[in-house]
Formats: C-alpha cells, structure tokens, sequence
C-alpha cells in the first residue's frame, strides 16, 4: 500500500511540474547563456570597430598630423 501512494506521489509531481513548465516557459540553460554572451560581445566588437575606424577616419580628414607633431605619441619636435 506505501509503495502505491509513493509511486502515485511521484506520477503526480513529475505531470504537476509538466503543466508549470508549460505554462511558465522553459528556463535559458547554460549553452543559452553563453551564446546570448557571445553574440552580445560580437556585437559590442563591431561597435567598437565602427567607432574605432570612424575615429582614424575623421584624424585622416583633419590631418590627423598634430597629435604627432606635439609630442603626444613620443615624437618631438
């Protein structure tokens, strides 16, 4: 008799938890994570690329010879 309330304990609790998890939705596992991480970080690179070049881009246009010429970068004069 223990055995049945047991075994039916159990059957109840696995199908209760299938009804909240259908209802609830499933939970990201770790794989989700990780690759929610990598796509976020790939695209924070290309922001910082874009942002990068733009920025070579614009000293390029101005002449980009001043910073050099001041010694900024360990060059004088």
């Amino acid at each position: 008799m223990l055995t049945f309330i047991v075994g039916a304990s159990i059957v109840v609790s696995l199908i209760g938890r299938g009804q909240i998890a259908d209802r609830v939705g499933k939970l990201p596992g770790p794989a989700d994570r990780v690759r929610a991480l990598r796509e976020s970080m790939d695209e924070q690179l290309d922001q910082e690329e874009t942002a990068r070049r733009a920025n070579i881009i614009g000293k390029d246009e101005s002449g980009g010879t001043e910073e050099y010429e001041s010694g900024k970068f360990g060059v004088n004069k």
